[in-house]
């Protein structure tokens, strides 16, 4: 016969129950919030994957909430701007019209059913975007731009000489313009320059896998992000 006698048996199931009560909580707090944090990586490093150049603010916009111990569940997700730009390339489908194409629509300018893309001559910021100092002297020429608009935009030079501009341009595919393709196009040295096209509705596919890339990356580190915080929990307990 064998006898097993194991020495300390009441400290030992007491420390076991102080973890269940105490410590276990908080430990898959902390793995969750750890999981969490790294599904925010994977998230922004797969945008950088399928978007050509995104911007910063784009790659912020995903944040996420942290669990407790009362509440076991951290949140990952897109601040609500954020979503309405890359809700189409999640989901596929049109894209959410943008505030200046509202604006557009709302004046009669911009067709029903038509969405604004960058024509050839249209200046662009680093991130591929139409430059915002373009945008906002073609909403000047259009009598679209408001005081509220370019509340607290600070004015460096290069807006100044945007702006100054704004008497240049002039829309396209109407009126003595409309052997021009639709659009808003820039008169210089007595030629027109394309700035903005209007198109029919663009049909993204799903390229951000933002569920998928999510999962996998639980699937990949929740297990070790686990056993490390409860380890820390034992020797915390001991």
């Amino acid at each position: 016969m064998i006898s097993v006698n194991v020495k300390g048996m009441a400290e030992m199931q007491s420390t076991l129950r102080n973890l269940a009560k105490e410590q276990l909580p908080y430990a898959m707090a902390t793995a969750i919030n750890a999981t969490a944090f790294k599904v925010r990586g994977a998230l922004q490093s797969e945008m950088k994957s399928v978007f050509q150049n995104p911007t910063p603010w784009i790659q912020k916009s995903v944040r996420y909430e942290k669990a407790t111990k009362e509440n076991l569940t951290a949140k990952v997700y897109h601040h609500e701007e954020g979503a309405k730009s890359i809700i189409s390339e999640v989901r596929g489908g049109q894209r959410e019209v943008k505030p200046y194409e509202r604006l557009m629509r709302s004046a009669g300018i911009l067709p029903a059913g038509r969405l604004v893309v960058p024509g050839a001559a249209c200046r662009l910021d680093r991130y591929g975007s139409i430059d915002k100092d373009v945008l906002a002297a073609i909403l000047k020429s259009l009598g679209l731009l408001s005081a509220k608009m370019q509340q607290g935009r600070k004015v460096t030079k290069k807006r100044v000489k945007a702006l100054n501009q704004s008497g240049t341009y002039f829309v396209g595919g109407q009126g003595l313009a409309r052997h021009l393709a639709p659009g808003i196009w820039q008169r210089v040295g007595g030629r027109p320059r394309p700035i903005l096209l209007f198109v029919t509705r663009s049909v993204y596919s799903k390229r951000y896998q933002f569920d998928v890339v999510g999962e996998r990356e639980v699937r990949k580190v929740f297990a070790n992000e686990m056993a490390r915080a409860v380890q820390k929990a034992i020797d915390t307990a001991r």
